[in-house]
């Protein structure tokens, strides 16, 4: 058996999958039940990975690959094969903006014609998308992901996300040597909104009911492949509120918190963080604080809006605090986070009087903790083109569920934010049963233990047969 020999290989090419499976210590439990693991990223580097490999012996490999000349062309191509573009918010608000390239970029003006030419012969040759796929997996052989598996012959390969064409590459490979595959979805919008999975593996964990149906209606998947076991990285929202640990933000309290999103997903909603602001520093609600949590996004890479960082800056009092996340400066992991950022955002959360957000799954992240949470579903006092406004997330297939649940608020102008403020400040209890009803269902028991669920689906995986 050769030295490097894992039973657990885990792809992990985004820093919220990396968050996932240390943060909970998701893969120091799967080492302290005997197994060896190694988890694959971008950057063996980075120094959150490289201090948690180093302390609980997991190996740290790390995997890039030289982008093909091709990849520009092949990832428009699929798209337009694959998709029904134009039936799928997600995508087809991608297409949109697309358009508003080419009018000033003559490259994208050819991306846009092409795409409008596949998209009309794919529906006019329906077939044409079955043979595609038959044939797709010529595009993931990759002589670097045979390399890595041979070396680390393992016996299962976990991805985390579906959509990334080397993790894509990796699973491929694993496949053709018959290795068991599995696909752990780190997000709500991944089936629904990314496109489809490049490589279908054997099995699957998903956080619940909502998730598990939609890889049913989208990929035919055998119910039986599926494990439910809920979220890894809300376990700590759940451990916090059930040990009732001292709150560090107490002398803030009491306080409402908006966890902002990336300005692609809302672009003015700075403007909206802006307003509360000023309502608190005018006393609207008597002793009421502010505090405001800029998401990863909103700080760094290419849906970053740094124009906003000064004006986040200029809020800050004694009444409103912004709170940074804590990125690892200088990682080749995409928004990699420092080991701790979890549990201080857990805190905010859960001392808070009432969760605010634009689009993002803090929505759910209140919703484990029951507190009031309000969907500002509006540009500030503008009426933006459909593929740009925040309002364009709500017909996004995971995102209606929970607007259309009832258990969040969803304002569509600053008098209805202000009335539902107001509101849920007087009586948190409203829509506590319906809160309740759409966490089930998206991530199952809220109880804290999908860690636990998580490691007893992998052993099962480990166990059963590939077929």
């Amino acid at each position: 058996m050769s030295k490097n020999k894992l039973n657990i290989l885990y792809l992990a090419s985004h820093g919220f999958a990396v968050r996932m499976l240390m943060q909970t210590n998701l893969l120091s439990r799967l080492t302290h039940e005997g197994f060896s693991v190694g988890i694959v990223t971008t950057d063996s580097k980075d120094p959150s990975v490289k201090d948690y490999c180093n302390q609980y012996g997991i190996s740290n490999i790390e995997f890039k690959e030289t982008p093909k000349k091709y990849q520009a062309h092949y990832e428009l191509v699929r798209r337009y094969v694959l998709e029904d573009v134009k039936k799928n918010p997600a995508l087809y608000e991608k297409h949109l903006r697309l358009r508003d390239l080419a009018a000033k970029n003559f490259s994208a003006r050819l991306r846009y014609y092409n795409s409008n030419i596949i998209y009309s012969v794919v529906k006019l040759f329906p077939g044409i998308r079955a043979m595609y796929k038959k044939r797709e997996s010529r595009f993931l052989n990759s002589a670097e992901a045979d390399e890595l598996i041979n070396k680390y012959n393992p016996d299962l390969v976990i991805s985390t996300v579906p959509v990334n064409i080397s993790e894509a590459k990796i699973l491929h490979s694993a496949s053709k040597k018959g290795i068991k595959t599995v696909t752990q979805i780190l997000s709500w919008d991944n089936i629904s909104c990314k496109g489809h999975f490049r490589k279908l593996t054997d099995e699957f964990i998903v956080w619940g009911e909502i998730m598990k149906n939609e890889l049913i209606s989208y990929y035919k998947i055998d119910p039986s492949k599926i494990y439910q076991t809920g979220v890894p990285h809300f376990d700590i929202h759940f451990q916090h509120k059930i040990s009732g640990a001292r709150n560090a933000n107490a002398a803030k309290m009491p306080y409402i918190f908006f966890a902002m999103s990336s300005p692609y997903f809302a672009p003015r909603e700075i403007d909206l963080v802006e307003k509360i602001s000023t309502w608190v520093e005018d006393d609207t609600w008597p002793g009421l604080n502010f505090i405001i949590r800029p998401h990863p996004q909103n700080v760094i890479g290419n849906m970053a809006d740094l124009n906003w960082l000064p004006r986040l800056q200029k809020l800050e009092s004694k009444r409103v605090t912004v709170d940074y996340p804590s990125l690892n400066e200088n990682s080749g992991i995409s928004w990699s986070m420092k080991q701790d950022d979890m549990h201080k955002m857990s805190e905010l959360v859960g001392g808070s009087a009432i969760v605010l957000n634009s689009c993002s799954t803090m929505a759910i992240d209140g919703l484990c903790y029951d507190k009031p949470v309000i969907v500002t579903a509006f540009d500030n006092d503008e009426v933006l083109p459909w593929h740009i406004s925040v309002k364009r997330v709500m017909e996004y297939e995971h995102y209606k569920n929970i607007v259309q649940s009832g258990g969040v608020r969803t304002v569509g102008n600053y008098n209805e934010l202000k009335t539902a403020i107001s509101q849920y400040l007087s009586d948190p209890s409203v829509d506590r049963d319906k809160r309740a009803v759409i966490l089930d269902r998206e991530i199952g028991d809220a109880d804290g233990k999908a860690t636990e669920r998580v490691v007893s689906a992998i052993k099962k995986c480990l166990a059963g047969p590939t077929d």
